[in-house]
């Protein structure tokens, strides 16, 4: 019974033409579920790519979306008395924290799966941007019900700038992904540890009081998305 099976998977994988592709002679690692290319290790790398601007760019970009996604967050998150206190006072003021958390668990739902099949390329500019617009209706909000539309966008944002964990895998091979993971995390460790400290100094020592938050925000995005546009080393398609 087992034999019959294996044949008839057997030809159907011919028919398909997958017994071609896994035939390839670039596969180094196959079994019966998956065959795995040369060219997926990255035992291969072009001259001098780690200094490319190619990768120092688009490291430089994750780096600045992932620090982005921490200012959308925990800085506003913890000037919200004083928010409260400019723009309201309104029963809605916890949802400009909350805003964040919904946006971002609608974007992790289709951030994944669409970015396998149409490419990481434009979700992490289209992403950036929407971090972007979040520091903007931020920097110019008049009442707490424009916060909280800037802050879903700035949830959607964070889906994708979270996910530079996929994207950084695109571009090292498999031993020093770790490496490079623990690195991005560690460009935001100021804001991620001491985001409230740093909020209530600069709501303490600046002119724009808590509206600083967004306007940090408005420049590290901005930069990412820049950097994105130029230096991208993502496939534009897969």
């Amino acid at each position: 019974m087992d034999l019959n099976k294996d044949a008839v998977h057997r030809q159907d994988d011919v028919e398909s033409g997958y017994d071609a592709k896994i035939r390839d002679d670039d596969v180094v690692i196959q079994n019966d579920t998956f065959a795995i290319k040369r060219e997926a290790l990255g035992t291969d790398l072009p001259p001098n790519y780690w200094r490319s601007p190619g990768f120092i760019g688009t490291v430089a970009a994750l780096c600045f979306g992932n620090i982005s996604n921490y200012l959308s967050f925990v800085l506003p998150a913890n000037s919200l008395a004083l928010i409260n206190e400019t723009l309201g006072p309104s029963n809605n003021i916890s949802w400009v924290s909350l805003a964040y958390t919904l946006g971002l668990a609608v974007g992790f739902l289709i951030v994944g799966r669409m970015s396998d099949i149409f490419g990481r390329r434009w979700f992490f500019i289209c992403g950036n941007f929407l971090a972007l617009l979040c520091g903007v209706m931020g920097a110019v909000a008049k009442d707490i019900n424009t916060l909280i539309g800037g802050n879903i966008l700035g949830g959607l944002a964070g889906a994708v700038q979270i996910s530079f964990t996929v994207a950084i895998s695109e571009l090292v091979p498999n031993k020093h992904r770790p490496l490079w993971v623990v690195g991005i995390f560690a460009s935001s460790f100021q804001f991620a540890a001491f985001g409230p400290v740093i909020a209530q100094a600069l709501v303490a020592n600046t002119v724009l009081g808590w509206r600083i938050n967004y306007y940090i925000n408005i420049a590290v995005a901005g930069m990412a998305v820049v950097l994105f546009v130029l230096f991208c080393e993502f496939d534009t398609s897969r």
